[in-house]
């Protein structure tokens, strides 16, 4: 009997799902600014391209004052999956965004009114947020990044 549980532990230990079962993860982190001004407040989320063979979970981040943010998963571990990624930049609660250009927002997306593109007619930004609607979905973000073994800390993404 003290034979099968020590079986039966060895077995529980070995397939666990620990963390050696986990995806390697490298460190990521960087800035985003709009309009070429830091912006605190924002989530940024990386997420794993399937169809370029990179799995794993996706990771987040808050922008800082400063527009800085470092990711980790949802799990708490520091970082991103090795690999390819689409990048999403949103605004989780529009009350909590600040633009730190030094005015007052009237006038801006940070007044909270839509502004239309002239080729598209479509809202460039949708109510107090100021991240280009283009940047908030995984289905439509063009942001993509490769996150290489030694990580990449100097990220920059300069949305327009």
């Amino acid at each position: 009997m003290k034979h099968l549980a020590i079986l039966i532990c060895a077995t529980l230990v070995g397939c666990g799902g620990g963390p050696s079962d986990a995806p390697t993860l490298a460190p990521a982190s960087g800035k985003v600014l709009i309009d070429g001004k830091p912006v605190a407040g924002l989530s940024v989320a990386f997420y794993p391209d399937g169809s370029k063979g990179t799995k794993g979970p996706m990771s987040v981040a808050e922008t800082s004052e400063d527009g800085s943010f470092r990711l980790t998963t949802a799990g708490s571990r520091s970082g991103a999956v090795i690999g390819s990624h689409k990048v999403v930049v949103s605004c989780p609660e529009f009350g909590n965004v600040k633009l730190n250009n030094g005015g007052d927002g009237v006038g801006s997306s940070a007044s909270g009114k839509q502004e239309a593109t002239e080729e598209t007619e479509e809202p460039k930004f949708v109510g107090g947020c100021p991240v280009p609607v283009k940047y908030t979905t995984i289905e439509n973000t063009d942001l993509t990044v490769d996150i290489e073994a030694a990580g990449a800390t100097d990220l920059l993404f300069d949305l327009k």
